[in-house]
């Protein structure tokens, strides 16, 4: 099991890769395969896969958010 979370964690730190969330995600899906229904052991996995996910959403919100601030801010300012 502590391979698999190794594995992933190297993985993310490919993630500025092309594809590199298809493949950090493809290696969450075979660690889960391998060992996610472990009695004890498999709940890490879907943590760190939860977790995973969890930041990659805040960082989207985040990003929309200044997105948006400055886009509101154009409008207001009439396109300056």
């Amino acid at each position: 099991m502590p391979v698999w979370l190794e594995y992933v964690q190297f993985s993310i730190g490919a993630m500025e890769q092309a594809d590199g969330m298809t493949k950090i995600r493809e290696t969450f899906d075979r660690a889960l395969t391998a060992c996610g229904l472990h009695v004890t052991k498999g709940a890490n996995l879907w943590e760190a896969y939860r977790e995973f996910e969890n930041a990659i959403m805040v960082g989207l919100l985040v990003s929309l958010s200044a997105i948006f601030h400055t886009l509101a801010h154009h409008l207001s300012h009439g396109y300056k």
